[in-house]
């Protein structure tokens, strides 16, 4: 197995045969490797969230990459919450993404559009079935004053986004505006975390 390999494997969606290599006895070191293996599109785990991986072979590959994996980008400067937002991947894996990557990676734009990963993820909303719960993460882990203003190439921020997608609902509007923020993240008092016992398959 190499790197090549590995990420072409998340492309054609082999998940058992992927999750079959980040069990088996073969060394740390040469898993971490192929797993850091980038190309174009990116990282092997770039390839894995684009292509709808199972929440346990995203959080296998982070174990073995640690932040230094969830960091790395595309050729666009894109980071792999990006792609995850892009996609509508689950909110385990969203959250796990966020758990390491922290601020840095909240807060980290694409060159193409100026996109932070929240206005990815408000530009595909209606693929995201618990979007307002993910945008809460954003907001618990981000800078949140400066999340909720930036502007895009466009000139957008996450709200105009939203605002502009049909079928936005009231919740998420009310949480990407700065003034009801506050109130939304003292009545949440959920920690992130990993709770790997839950993280589903799909």
């Amino acid at each position: 197995m190499n790197g090549s390999n590995l990420s072409q494997l998340c492309f054609d969606e082999e998940w058992p045969e992927v999750r079959r290599y980040l069990s088996s006895d073969a060394a740390e070191v040469e898993k971490r490797s192929n797993i850091m293996y980038r190309n174009d599109h990116g990282t092997c785990l770039h390839a894995a969230c684009c292509h709808g991986a199972p929440c346990d072979i995203v959080e296998a590959m982070i174990v073995i990459g640690g932040k230094e994996l969830v960091m790395k980008i595309d050729r666009y400067d894109q980071t792999i919450l990006h792609d995850a937002c892009f996609h509508g991947r689950s909110y385990n894996t969203i959250r796990i993404l966020i758990l390491v990557g922290g601020k840095d990676l909240i807060m980290a734009k694409d060159e193409g559009g100026g996109d932070t990963a929240l206005h990815w993820l408000c530009y595909n909303s209606n693929d995201h079935h618990d979007a307002d719960d993910k945008i809460k993460l954003f907001l618990q882990v981000g800078d949140v004053d400066l999340l909720l203003a930036t502007h895009n190439h466009d000139g957008k921020t996450p709200l105009e986004i939203a605002t502009d997608q049909q079928g936005a609902c009231n919740k998420i509007m009310k949480l990407l505006t700065v003034q009801s923020i506050y109130n939304s993240m003292r009545s949440d008092n959920n920690a992130i975390g990993i709770p790997t016992d839950n993280c589903s398959n799909t």
